[in-house]
Formats: C-alpha cells, sequence, structure tokens
C-alpha cells in the first residue's frame, strides 16, 4: 500500500509514499495545498491527537437555547400552534449541529518532522487498521531508504562521516542498538585494515 486517502466533512488528505520522500497533500472546497516531504526529514515519532471543532458545539447550544426560548414563549401566550413549526426547528438544526460535533471530532495522530513541524493524520479513516498498516509501510520504507543511503560502509569514504551517519541513524531509530553496534564493528574493523595497509 503506497497511498492512503482520507476523505471526511471537512476536507479530502492523500498521503502518498515514493522511494525517497513521501507527499501530503490536503484538498478542502477545491483548494489544494502538497507538500513533500523526504525520509530524511520524517521521523518515526506521533503522538495521539484529539481535536473537536467547538463552533460546531457552541453553534448548537445556541440553537438550542433559541428553541427553548422560542417553546416557553408558545407556551406562556398558550398558542400551541403558532410558534411550534419555528421550535422544532431550532431543535433539528441544533441537534443536527451536535451530531455534526460529535461524530465528525478528530481523533488523529501527529506525525512529527525533523525540521519541527508535523503531519496529521486521522486514526480512523478509512479504518484503523488501513491507517495502521499504511503507517508501518511509510516508516519500514523510510528505514529502508535511510539504511541503504546512510548506513552501507564504504571504505573509500570519510571515517568521521561514517560515524557521524550512523549516531544520526540510531538517533531517529533506524538502526536499532544491535544494528548500530555491528556497523560500528564494521566500521573500525575497515578503518583499521586501511590504516595497516596505509602504514605498511
Amino acid at each position: 500500500m503506497d497511498q492512503l486517502i482520507q476523505k471526511s466533512l471537512f476536507g479530502t488528505k492523500k498521503i502518498k509514499i515514493y522511494e525517497s520522500k513521501f507527499s501530503f497533500t490536503v484538498s478542502v472546497r477545491g483548494n489544494e495545498t502538497e507538500i513533500m516531504v523526504p525520509f530524511e526529514n520524517l521521523s518515526a515519532d506521533r503522538v495521539s491527537f484529539k481535536k473537536a471543532d467547538i463552533g460546531f458545539a457552541v453553534a448548537s447550544i445556541f440553537m438550542y437555547g433559541i428553541a427553548g426560548t422560542a417553546l416557553s414563549s408558545v407556551l406562556e401566550n398558550e398558542k400551541e400552534n403558532a410558534g411550534m413549526p419555528l421550535t422544532i426547528v431550532f431543535f433539528i438544526v441544533a441537534t443536527a449541529l451536535m451530531g455534526i460535533w460529535i461524530f465528525h471530532r478528530q481523533n488523529s495522530w501527529k506525525i512529527n518532522l525533523l525540521n519541527y513541524s508535523t503531519v496529521m493524520i486521522h486514526k480512523n479513516i478509512p479504518d484503523a487498521v488501513t491507517v495502521e498498516e499504511f503507517y508501518e509501510q511509510l516508516i519500514d520504507n523510510r528505514n529502508s531508504y535511510l539504511k541503504a543511503n546512510y548506513a552501507v560502509i564504504d571504505a573509500t569514504l570519510n571515517h568521521e562521516n561514517h560515524l557521524k551517519n550512523l549516531k544520526w541513524l540510531k538517533s531517529i531509530d533506524v538502526l536499532s542498538k544491535t544494528e548500530y553496534e555491528s556497523k560500528l564493528s564494521e566500521l573500525n574493523y575497515i578503518q583499521n585494515t586501511f590504516s595497516k595497509i596505509n602504514f605498511n
């Protein structure tokens, strides 16, 4: 799975995995914004994030207030049918707004980027299993690409640059502690071997 599409009431998010990066596109009412994120900038860290658009809740409470006032006025004037249709409309609208607020609260993953920004994806759109599988695929692709481009030991390249790359890969959880130590041993072995060859 190299693409995740998330459609909601407020717009569409599309995340697509490429060989060395991923794209994140947000479309809202015909306006589209796309960013390209190289795997070097993608952290493996994610944080659960919940957000609700409080505007719908406030509007709903306001409409319930109007409906309650209208109903009270109808009952006081003993004109049961005069304002009742309007009162019913207000109750229906208020209930609809409350429903939107309840069912469209964002339950998201906030994925951290290494440039101190974030990308938000919904946890349950289209469903939790699909989102989890896509996220795991994204991180697997990131790890494979970064290992292939930064963890391969080349005897002809600078020892310090290799060491710096290995420490960086370990710090962003691309290399496990065991993998890091193995690569470090390989690097030191090659360094010592070349030093002896050059000395002789």
